[in-house]
């Protein structure tokens, strides 16, 4: 499995897209520092190192269930965050092979800019669609197109090994 997309429940995407608000409107948990991302753009510190509400974790348990039925793996997250557009910016081209084994994208709104590139032998781009999840291997070089409009829930997954 390299690429998959699928689509999420409707109430998945309205929470992480009310939660993406609460985040902006809260400067303890903006991280300024986003190394591949334009500093017009806003991203959050890890959320996982945040106690959250117990819905959190319905809507992410969620996500995690239908991301290990799409790979046939059992995962876990090793990070998520929040990253908001709206302000203008780009995401510079990079993977996350040295951190996790699969990263994904929750798109939270429609947008006609902003296309995300899978750098691979051919480019490989997805417009943002609301409520699509593109889940891919953390070994592929991946970067953002301009946007003013594009708002994402983003992480990262690792395969659960037998101990």
């Amino acid at each position: 499995m390299k690429i998959k997309k699928f689509e999420v429940d409707e109430k998945v995407t309205e929470y992480f897209t009310l939660l993406l608000k609460v985040c902006m409107a809260k400067p303890e948990v903006i991280d300024h520092k986003q190394s591949s991302l334009s500093p017009s753009c806003s991203a959050t510190l890890n959320l996982l190192n945040f106690k959250m509400p117990e819905k959190f974790y319905n809507y992410t348990g969620r996500l995690l269930r239908k991301s290990e039925e799409v790979t046939g793996e059992i995962l876990r997250y090793h990070y998520m965050h929040m990253v908001d557009y709206t302000n203008g910016g780009i995401m510079s081209v990079h993977s996350h092979k040295h951190n996790e084994d699969y990263s994904f994208i929750l798109y939270l709104n429609d947008c006609s800019d902003g296309d995300t590139v899978l750098h691979l032998k051919n480019q490989y781009r997805v417009t943002p669609k609301k409520g699509t999840v593109l889940l891919f291997s953390s070994l592929i070089p991946h970067s953002s197109e301009y946007s003013k409009s594009k708002q994402v829930f983003v992480g990262g997954l690792k395969v659960k090994h037998e101990v």
